[in-house]
């Protein structure tokens, strides 16, 4: 894309508003101000995942409206304030990545790294210590459940509609880490690529029973 951008035409559906003469001069100053002269043309499935998101904010600074198509829900996600997935040709949803996330999505994932499971801390145990984190996820999201569970490491599936309070979330995993129990946390939700790939899945399901 980098060196898409440096086409004489490019994206005229973007800058239209702009003066021929000036757009290569505006697309240099964006080039330059990221930092970005070296790939400047490189074809952007050549480019690092830091540089797309730099071309990805370059086109969404234009501010012009524009319908672009992408297998990469990480440029839709950077680009586009509507998403709309088609499936077989019919579009089956459309809205904000957000709205997609929330209506769409499995919900959120909480990752925890139980603190001293590998020694006894005050005559307790590694299970004693996940026993009592476990315990504290439940109290606040009572349909958690394990996903994943290796050494100090537990991954907790939480639905959407079980997320009532992040703020709560947060201070409830912030005691933990003060009492003892949880050396750190990550609490991610859905990404819009997970929303992609089960509509994709939805597709394969349909052609297999034709």
């Amino acid at each position: 894309m980098c060196g898409v951008l440096k086409e004489k035409n490019a994206f005229p559906h973007l800058i239209f508003q702009v003066f021929p003469k000036d757009r290569e001069r505006l697309i240099d100053m964006y080039i330059k101000g990221l930092e970005i002269e070296e790939h400047k043309d490189k074809p952007s499935k050549n480019c690092s995942g830091g540089t797309k998101r730099k071309i990805s904010y370059i086109i969404s600074s234009m501010d012009r409206g524009a319908i672009l198509t992408t297998h990469s829900m990480e440029e839709a996600d950077a680009l586009c304030s509507r998403v709309g997935i088609m499936v077989k040709g019919s579009l089956r949803c459309i809205g904000s990545c957000q709205h997609l996330k929330n209506k769409y999505g499995g919900g959120y994932k909480l990752e925890i790294k139980v603190k001293g499971v590998s020694t006894e801390t005050n005559g307790e145990t590694s299970e004693d210590k996940k026993k009592e984190v476990h315990q504290l996820i439940k109290d606040i999201f009572y349909d958690a459940e394990i996903d994943e569970e290796f050494g100090d490491r537990i991954i907790y599936k939480i639905s959407q509609h079980n997320m009532k309070s992040l703020g709560k979330c947060f201070a409830v995993m912030e005691k933990g880490k003060s009492e003892s129990k949880i050396e750190k946390y990550s609490l991610s939700q859905t990404t819009l690529e997970q929303v992609f790939l089960k509509f994709a899945r939805l597709q394969e399901e349909d052609t297999e029973e034709m």
